[in-house]
């Protein structure tokens, strides 16, 4: 691939985490406004949710849809990391190679 296509790629990355990040706070506030604050075992909700203040409790998909939330984000902005350091400078264009090589 092209130094470009993985520049654009690098700046997907780095968007993603926003858009991970804005659903996981949407997700928190409406579970925490939406959601029982104490276990309900007749409607399923009695798995604690994380990061919610004051503790509510859901069901256990609910859980699992804030960690994968979390996780995304922190896997998105691993990714972009991983790029920017270890791909996008390495891909040098030919005038940058042979200035490199002069010096």
């Amino acid at each position: 691939m092209s130094k470009a296509r993985w520049q654009s790629l690098l700046k997907c990355f780095y968007v993603l985490p926003v858009g991970s990040f804005v659903m996981w706070l949407v997700a928190i506030v409406y579970y925490g406004g939406h959601r029982p604050h104490t276990p309900q075992p007749e409607s399923a909700q009695i798995v604690l949710l994380p990061w919610t203040h004051p503790a509510v409790y859901g069901s256990a998909d609910d859980a699992s849809l804030l960690h994968w939330l979390f996780f995304s984000i922190l896997a998105f902005l691993g990714l972009a990391s991983a790029i920017h350091v270890y791909i996008v400078p390495r891909i040098a264009t030919p005038r940058q190679r042979s200035q490199n090589r002069v010096s």
